[in-house]
């Protein structure tokens, strides 16, 4: 009877450890899976374990309940649970064409070292960089002020336009611009002025080709005046762009 008895107690003793173990790990591990997550930008995500998500740029990907959708493309990381950071990429559906280099007020060399598709043209100046047959873009043309990059203008042809559209709407928010008569789509790569870098804008300029102009968000303080100052830019570039290319 005092054999029995004494190796319950040692069971007893022995189980408390593994007790103690497994309540730990469900007080204090939510056993959130931390690994890079890599979507396309009409994807989603289900982190499994998580209470709370925040997202770093809701442009990129943002969250509800326990499930991250992508928005457009791009890199960010999310915070789960308060304690947990995941990288998130969404990547492209569309890769029309390398998306340009858009790193403003940079030199002509670093475009020429950063520029990965097309055939530098002989159409090129000393105030522009044209590109020839970037990969879907007949032309994408960098254009420079006081040797520092200004705008970027690309030259598709209607051949893509519905391609085109899709490409430019997984990386921009776009909607449709009317000044007087003629209509544009305008887009920027950010929710808000203060978070974004480029604006740009995109028109049919004939039956055969589409141009979208470049251009960095205008640091105007008022909403009034960036608007004039973006739509000046626009023009002012758009004219350039076709010189450049119908020489």
């Amino acid at each position: 009877m005092k054999t029995i008895r004494f190796w319950s107690m040692m069971l007893a003793v022995l189980a408390l450890p593994f007790v103690t173990s497994c309540g730990s790990d469900d007080n204090d591990e939510d056993n959130v899976d931390t690994s890079p997550i890599s979507i396309y930008s009409d994807g989603e995500k289900v982190i499994e374990w998580a209470d709370t998500i925040t997202s770093s740029n809701p442009f990129v990907a943002y969250a509800t309940g326990n499930k991250v959708s992508a928005f457009h493309v791009g890199e960010t990381s999310l915070l789960v649970n308060g304690k947990h950071t995941i990288s998130i990429k969404v990547k492209p559906l569309y890769n029309l064409y390398d998306d340009p280099v858009n790193n403003w007020g940079c030199t002509v060399d670093y475009v020429k070292s950063h520029q990965t598709q097309g055939t530098l043209s002989d159409k090129s100046t000393e105030t522009t960089l044209t590109y020839e047959n970037a990969g879907g873009a007949s032309y994408l043309v960098y254009m420079f002020e006081n040797g520092k990059l200004a705008s970027i203008g690309a030259v598709v042809s209607t051949n893509h336009a519905s391609t085109y559209g899709k490409y430019l709407a997984e990386r921009y928010i776009m909607t449709t611009y009317y000044e007087g008569s003629k209509s544009y789509f305008i887009g920027i790569d950010g929710l808000t002025s203060e978070t974004s870098t480029t604006f740009i804008r995109m028109e049919v300029s004939s039956a055969n080709y589409i141009t979208t102009i470049y251009v960095p968000v205008s640091s105007a303080k008022s909403r009034e005046t960036r608007s004039i100052d973006n739509q000046d830019r626009f023009n002012q570039y758009a004219k350039k762009l076709l010189e450049v290319v119908s020489e």
